[in-house]
């Protein structure tokens, strides 16, 4: 259990870890069989096993008393404990700080710590949390202020006092990894909780329908704990109560579009926008035909299996590249489907402010690790993630970081077997060399003439099902020979096009001339020069 691991932590030896990922606010069915934060648990275990007293910190509330598993007069003695030692929380909580800034109050409460630590023998067992680590030493460097500096050298000196191990004195800063400050993160011992998977999902579901407040909430037609359990995979827990409490209240079924979209949401803000959810459903009637695309289909229908199977040899990076309209987009999530694993869109992880897009990146990956088995779509890859050779950026360096993260990342062999790329393009020669050998290229051929026919049928069954639809019927072949004269329009175009030489301004033409020293007199390109 995550609560374990975390007191593990103490058990070693630790006395001030940080707790990043899943948010010790989230609901779990503790060992008990009731359902509350997880914070509440870790307060009650960390009574039973080892007599501390909880206190809670924000800058919100200031110091809280959390009063699991401690009688109010326990409470006061403990109290009265802390502040023979130097330790005075009545003087920081929220209500009674009269005159200190909320910064202020927790370098106080810190330092307090501190002090008492290094100077008495012993010290009463104590348990702190400090909640919103990002806003006490954030990370970005416009944020700083004297006591936010201030507060992110008292976390580094905690950190490295080797006297609170004498001591029952346990410090959990609680969260977002890539807000707090870099010599923080690299100092404190990192515990990241994973959200709950489906096997940790599937009781916790059980105990909510049985539970007072939540045991009216029905399902729709089709949906079971399992099929929810398996839809709300590796998302809080909190999302799946709030609908379950929302149905009990109501009377109306939780819904599958429900689910997915709850997901849909969690997933975005766990990956700061960087990763949505794809529909995979509606290529489940999809009718992809053709000689083109059936070799592509065979291929990916195999890695689809294998990917289901945890098989390490598969390719970690799928690049899919063809012509536009060849239904790459489409192969893509039906491999999705047939894996039976979530689709994931991978965004560009650009951001306006310096080192954004760096923490966008890395963000983006570790998520994405998080939520395997999936399978990962980037459409248009050189455009979406910028990887046109050469050229100037004139983005500050955010382009470069994003391609240095994503190489890395490409290349991260924990990702086999639990997390599959796939790419789409229609220009792969604008891939470096550094990029084409960590992709593993797929071509997606344009359609034969022969094949449309069946294609048109295809598109014609998708839309109108309630008909029959054949591809020798003569009004689908007829259709189909105005598609086939279509494309091969545009092909003609795109080809006339890349065949004429391109203009240059006279400009262009005055810069190549002197850079190569041309002293022709009328206006030529730097061929002719």
């Amino acid at each position: 259990m995550p609560i374990d691991n975390l007191l593990n932590c103490f058990d070693s030896g630790h006395r001030a870890v940080i707790v990043t990922g899943r948010t010790l606010w989230d609901l779990h069915l503790d060992g008990q069989g009731q359902i509350r934060p997880l914070r509440y648990t870790l307060f009650r275990q960390a009574n039973e096993r080892h007599q501390m007293a909880a206190l809670s910190f924000n800058l919100a509330q200031g110091a809280v008393w959390e009063t699991s598993g401690q009688t109010p007069a326990e409470r006061k003695r403990i109290e009265a404990d802390l502040r023979a030692v130097g330790i005075d929380v009545s003087i920081l909580a929220g209500d009674q700080a009269t005159g200190r800034l909320p910064h202020e109050r927790a370098l106080a409460l810190l330092s307090a710590i501190h002090t008492a630590a290094i100077n008495r023998e012993t010290l009463p067992p104590l348990l702190l949390v400090m909640d919103f680590t990002e806003h006490l030493a954030p990370n970005a460097q416009s944020q700083a202020t004297d006591f936010t500096l201030q507060l992110t050298e008292m976390l580094w000196i905690l950190a490295h006092e080797f006297r609170l191990r004498r001591h029952n004195i346990f410090i959990v800063f609680c969260g977002c990894r890539d807000l707090v400050d870099s010599s923080v993160i690299s100092t404190l011992p990192e515990l990241r909780l994973q959200q709950p998977g489906k096997a940790e999902k599937l009781p916790f579901i059980e105990a909510l329908r049985k539970s007072d407040l939540r045991q009216a909430a029905v399902f729709e037609p089709g949906l079971d704990d399992n099929a929810v359990a398996a839809l709300s995979a590796h998302t809080p827990n909190r999302s799946v109560e709030q609908l379950l409490y929302g149905s009990a209240k109501t009377g109306k079924p939780v819904t599958r579009d429900q689910l997915v979209e709850r997901k849909r949401d969690d997933i975005v803000a766990m990956s700061d926008g960087t990763l949505r959810l794809l529909d995979t459903e509606r290529v489940a009637v999809a009718r992809l035909t053709g000689r083109s695309i059936e070799h592509v289909l065979r291929i990916l229908t195999a890695w689809a299996e294998r990917l289901r199977e945890g098989d390490p040899n598969i390719p970690m990076n799928t690049l899919l590249a063809g012509a536009p309209s060849t239904g790459k987009t489409d192969v893509a999530l039906l491999l999705a489907l047939l894996a039976g694993v979530p689709a994931l869109e991978m965004a560009s992880p650009k951001g306006s402010f310096v080192g954004e897009t760096e923490r966008r990146s890395k963000l983006q990956w570790r998520v994405f690790k998080e939520l395997s088995p999936a399978m990962g779509f980037v459409d248009e890859v050189t455009e979406t993630w910028g990887l046109r050779r050469g050229g100037m950026n004139l983005d500050s360096g955010a382009s470069d970081a994003m391609q240095g993260a994503m190489l890395e990342a490409l290349s991260d062999s924990s990702r086999a077997g639990k997390t599959l790329l796939v790419a789409t393009t229609n220009c792969p020669w604008r891939l470096g060399a550094a990029q084409e050998s960590r992709w593993t290229c797929l071509p997606v051929l344009a359609a034969l003439a022969e094949d449309y026919p069946g294609i048109v049928a295809g598109i014609a069954s998708t839309v109108e099902s309630s008909q029959q639809w054949n591809a020798v019927d003569p009004d689908i072949v007829q259709a189909s020979g105005i598609f086939v004269e279509n494309a091969t329009t545009q092909h003609s175009h795109r080809a006339h096009r890349r065949s004429e030489p391109r203009p240059w301004s006279s400009d262009t033409q005055a810069r190549a001339r002197g850079r190569q020293g041309c002293a022709a007199s009328e206006p030529q390109g730097p061929a002719q020069c």
